[in-house]
């Protein structure tokens, strides 16, 4: 369900199941078994969000990083953020802005983040603004071209 609910096809069972068996016995945590997953399945995932081995991808400001780091907490075992309130606005608005942008230019919505805010960041992020993906550098196919297209700051 973690790999469907992000929109990452479930096709290729073999790999998937491969990628299960080989980290289960490290833990046998959900998440950490969906993000193992991930990265076996980055030839999917990079053509899901590349054009020509090109990914425009929105980064994370440090601080706007430090921040979300901070904001990093539990539920039921999963990684979540909870930012206050206003740093959640501005963390929307920065998102909502950069992503429009980006669709309005023809491309799709890609943020890439730090393999432990990926997740929490995808959770947060996908209720406001549809369509996004949140990858991290370890999710794409070794030779990818990443092309800055804006920063998400805190600033806004």
């Amino acid at each position: 369900r973690g790999l469907l609910r992000e929109g990452i096809s479930v096709r290729d069972l073999r790999t998937i199941l491969e990628a299960v068996a080989d980290a289960a016995p490290r833990s046998k945590d959900a998440h950490f078994l969906v993000e193992q997953v991930r990265r076996r399945l980055a030839r999917q995932i990079t053509a899901r969000v590349s054009e020509k081995g090109i990914v425009y991808a929105l980064t994370l400001e440090r601080a706007a990083e430090e921040a979300l780091r901070g904001a990093r907490g539990q539920n039921d075992g999963e990684p979540t953020l909870a930012p206050d309130i206003d740093t959640a606005r501005r963390l929307i608005t920065s998102l909502e802005t950069r992503a429009s942008a980006l669709v309005a230019a023809g491309k799709s919505p890609v943020v890439l983040a730090p393999t432990d805010l990926r997740k929490p960041l995808f959770d947060f992020a996908s209720r406001f603004v549809p369509d996004l993906s949140v990858i991290s550098a370890r999710e794409l196919v070794p030779g990818t071209t990443i092309e800055p297209a804006g920063t998400i700051s805190l600033n806004t």
